[in-house]
């Protein structure tokens, strides 16, 4: 057997293949090679292990749980098991490193003799926006109970683990599992510290609607591209931050307060298509109307907001791409209307494009006498294999405060109310 490396990168996975690649060959770039890298399938079924073996690499370890545990807890503590490394790296699967990250983790860790490092670590909204966010910088200047430093981007002594003990599934914490785990290592008195560099980007998938169900790997693609050839970019991308910053699209990034057990699981697993809680489907048989009330928002929808006129509503924005899903069915075609309440549009029929179950459909607006419209239009019907979705993709946002008038710094397009469904005679 070979001497034991000073690393060992564990990376947790499930039935994303196409991003693992990217985050596998994103290691492989690090200017620090003494390293080991274990991927724990948490019960994948695709073809992990094939990319995984495709690379011919003896660093590299490939687990399979034998059943899905539904979060990072338990691939994170079979790596942590299997390690030979006196240090534990963490890369998500659906996320890329910059090639001196793990060099400068180690000189930081070394250097001030901390018991874990963070990178500084950049997040991206999805696509269709301009959302940004950054951790690993600490606002008191040291770690504290409110920061979060995202998996990917830190790495802890071994013998931390033996400390405080191992990660804890989310099903047992009010808090993600991932900041529990911190919070730990914080009370039990240790050193976290931040290299202050950027070399981790992150995608979070808990913010792409559907991401596990779609499973594209085009932005990681992307950035490893740049990695390869565009030099020392990350420039440019603390220049995209200062932009959100003054678009007001930019995300704190920080530790929740304590919830109900399981209840962050549990929304983010919904958004991003891993639930495996059941759905109670209806069938449209008459005239149905759901307000967006308990609509899950991500990057698509602003917070609720309430009036005398016309009750609940929420504006869409900051992407220009805004969806909402409904446990709901018909065999027959169904008419769909959108309530909007208002706009920030300029041409409402041109600006607005309708999807429903991701297939364009033609609408026509049915102004009523209150001043409101509905975007009305015919789908086709709709089975029980997912939740019929209905999806708004705008040309365009505005927000008050450039036209005048406003203090709302928001990025907005429409205001909607309700949403109903019937089915066609």
């Amino acid at each position: 057997m070979t001497s034991a490396p000073l690393v060992t990168i564990v990376t947790a996975t499930y039935n994303w293949s196409s991003a693992l690649r990217c985050a596998i060959e994103s290691a492989r770039l690090q200017t620090f090679q003494d390293f080991e890298h274990v991927v724990v399938g948490d019960g994948c079924t695709d073809d992990s292990a094939d990319v995984v073996s495709s690379f011919r690499d003896p660093r590299l370890r490939w687990i399979n749980l034998p059943e899905n545990t539904g979060g990072q807890a338990g691939p994170n503590n079979h790596g942590i098991a299997a390690a030979r490394g006196s240090f534990i790296a963490y890369l998500g699967h659906d996320d890329v490193w910059y090639p001196t990250h793990l060099e400068t983790l180690i000189a930081t860790l070394r250097d001030k003799r901390a018991d874990m490092a963070g990178a500084v670590m950049l997040l991206y909204g999805p696509p269709c926006t301009r959302v940004r966010a950054v951790s690993g910088v600490f606002g008191s200047g040291e770690f504290s109970i409110r920061d979060f430093m995202p998996p990917s981007s830190i790495l802890h002594s071994k013998a931390l683990v033996e400390k405080i003990g191992p990660w804890i599934d989310g099903s047992m914490t009010r808090l993600p599992t991932d900041v529990e785990f911190q919070q730990r290592a914080l009370a039990a008195g240790a050193r976290i510290v931040s290299t202050g560099v950027l070399t981790a980007f992150k995608f979070n998938a808990s913010s792409r609607r559907n991401s596990y169900r779609i499973r594209s790997a085009s932005e990681q693609e992307h950035m490893l591209q740049r990695i390869r050839h565009d030099g020392d970019f990350r420039h440019e991308e603390l220049v995209s931050v200062a932009d959100a910053v003054a678009a007001e699209q930019y995300v704190r990034i920080e530790a929740p307060p304590p919830d109900d057990p399981g209840s962050y699981a549990q929304r983010f697993a919904r958004f991003k298509g891993t639930s495996r809680q059941r759905i109670n489907w209806t069938e449209i048989r008459g005239h149905m109307r759901f307000r967006l009330d308990d609509q899950l928002p991500g990057f698509e929808w602003h917070a609720v907001e309430t009036s005398d006129r016309w009750g609940t509503a929420r504006w869409s924005g900051p992407g220009l791409i805004s969806s909402l899903e409904f446990p709901i069915w018909s065999d027959r075609a169904v008419r769909v209307r959108v309530h909007v309440v208002g706009h920030m549009l300029e041409d409402l029929p041109q600006d607005v494009r309708l999807l429903v179950n991701d297939n364009p459909v033609t609408w026509q607006p049915e102004p009523t006498p209150d001043g409101t419209v509905n975007i009305s239009a015919v789908a086709p019907p709709c089975g029980r294999d997912r939740p019929l979705c209905v999806t708004l993709q705008l040309a365009r946002l505005r927000r008050p405060i450039d036209l005048g008038g406003s203090e709302d710094r928001r990025s907005l397009g429409l205001a909607v109310s309700w949403v109903d469904f019937e089915p066609v005679p």
